[in-house]
């Protein structure tokens, strides 16, 4: 994961085109995979207006399981 602070006011497409390497089409794969993150906040909006000091993130995506915590009982080397 990447975490990028915001030095000024910004949108949020133009500040990843100019701050990590990779075209426009990957950029928006990136806030459509739901891959990019404002403050902790999931963001796909290309619009999104960044505030100064604003932390970005890209990267990993938080999996919620619905199961909650599983415990493994049993594994086997076929399973």
């Amino acid at each position: 994961m990447k975490d990028l602070i915001v030095k000024k006011e910004e949108i949020l497409f133009e500040f990843l085109k100019n701050n990590i390497s990779g075209s426009k089409n990957n950029i928006k794969s990136l806030l459509s995979k739901e891959l990019v993150s404002v403050n902790g906040k999931t963001v796909t909006k290309y619009d999104y207006l960044l505030k100064e000091n604003d932390k970005v993130s890209i990267g990993a995506k938080k999996v919620n399981s619905a199961l909650g915590n599983i415990k493994i009982i049993y594994e086997d080397k076929d399973f």
